[in-house]
């Protein structure tokens, strides 16, 4: 009988550690849940991070898609409306998004080849030595192509 007795002590000694073992684990899974569902959200809601491009492709394409989601909120958020809500007002807009990430941009002013209005206004983001160009009246990161093609500098560092 106290064999018995010392085994269903044992038991509950066990079970109780089992308890304590499926909590912990169902704990474990909602923290993961919970950090799946922070990602979720919007990148253009997070704090200032450290911008830098380095070999990793993987951070290469999360520091295009954060610039690219800031432009398209940007453009989105706003009707074009020439000499009243124009290329220069999306890129003042985007360039204070940016900076409030911490990331380092400008405005150029210059000419647009094959566009309806030819004086335009655009965003460089400035990532270490590479210059990422952004058309935040459009919301979309330039095709390097197209930019040394179309875009033509006529002032760095001007919002005009």
């Amino acid at each position: 009988m106290k064999d018995q007795y010392k085994m269903y002590k044992l038991d509950k000694i066990e079970l109780f550690l089992l308890v304590i073992f499926i909590a912990s684990l169902s704990m474990l899974v909602c923290n993961i849940l919970s950090i799946k569902t922070s990602y979720s959200f919007s990148l253009v809601n997070q704090t200032r991070i450290n911008i830098s491009l380095d070999d990793n492709e993987f951070h290469k394409a999360f520091v295009y898609g954060l610039i690219e989601e800031l432009a398209i909120n940007v453009s989105e958020s706003h009707e074009y409306q020439l000499h009243k809500f124009d290329c220069t007002d999306f890129s003042k807009e985007l360039i204070v998004r940016l900076k409030e990430k911490g990331i380092e941009s400008r405005c150029n002013f210059g000419k647009l080849i094959g566009s309806e209005y030819p004086l335009h206004t655009w965003v460089v983001v400035l990532v270490g030595d590479i210059e990422i160009p952004v058309e935040a009246t459009g919301g979309y990161i330039i095709d390097p192509s197209d930019y040394s093609d179309r875009y033509k500098t006529i002032k760095k560092n001007a919002c005009l």
